[in-house]
């Protein structure tokens, strides 16, 4: 029978390993990317939200009247999948993961 274990991280150390696995996407997360906020989803199970703010990405700094239009990262192996839900022609495809910086 496998075991459970209790991950934690901090939401700032979530946002810097998406900075970097997102680095060659077109949808990139700026490297001054500041978290704001973060939160984990009632309704949709094992979704993390991040509110981040950052003066290199283009549009109004508040929200229009319908919202904030999400970026969203897939992880998967050694494939990573970015997308904007903003009505743009952006579609998404896995492309090879960014290595790791890290090595012992």
């Amino acid at each position: 029978m496998a075991g459970t274990r209790k991950i934690v991280f901090d939401g700032n150390s979530l946002l810097k390993l998406l900075t970097h696995y997102t680095q060659d996407s077109a949808d990139s997360i700026p490297l001054d990317g500041e978290l704001v906020d973060c939160g984990v989803s009632a309704r949709l199970g094992q979704w993390i939200g991040l509110l981040v703010r950052s003066a290199n990405w283009d549009g109004p700094v508040v929200p229009s009247g319908d919202g904030l239009r999400p970026l969203h990262i897939r992880y998967e192996g050694k494939r990573v999948m970015t997308w904007k839900q903003d009505g743009s022609t952006n579609n998404p495809e896995w492309k090879p993961s960014v290595e790791s910086p890290y090595k012992p």
